[in-house]
């Protein structure tokens, strides 16, 4: 079993490497972002706006500011040479 050394010791041995803190992604997003949720959403979407007779004018936009469905991440071990950790 690895001590409390162990890390510290291994992060000395591969200089290549570093303490990083990860992007946070929204665990909705990251759940529901692939082909068949989206495709469900605009047929959705479509059929909404045909059936209430909706125009592109009728549609607004507003921010969540100050809801938040990101969890927090820990910090993880990745290359130095890496631009973006997820």
């Amino acid at each position: 079993m690895a001590g409390l050394e162990w890390m510290p010791k291994y992060r000395e041995r591969n200089s290549n490497l570093s303490l990083r803190k990860p992007e946070n992604t929204s665990t909705t997003r990251s759940f529901a972002f692939n082909k068949t949720a989206l495709t469900e959403f605009y047929n959705n979407l479509t059929e909404v706006m045909q059936r209430h007779d909706f125009t592109a004018d009728r549609i607004f936009n507003f921010d969540e500011f100050g809801v938040s469905t990101v969890l927090d991440t820990p910090k993880v071990l990745a290359p130095k040479s890496q631009k973006q950790v997820g």
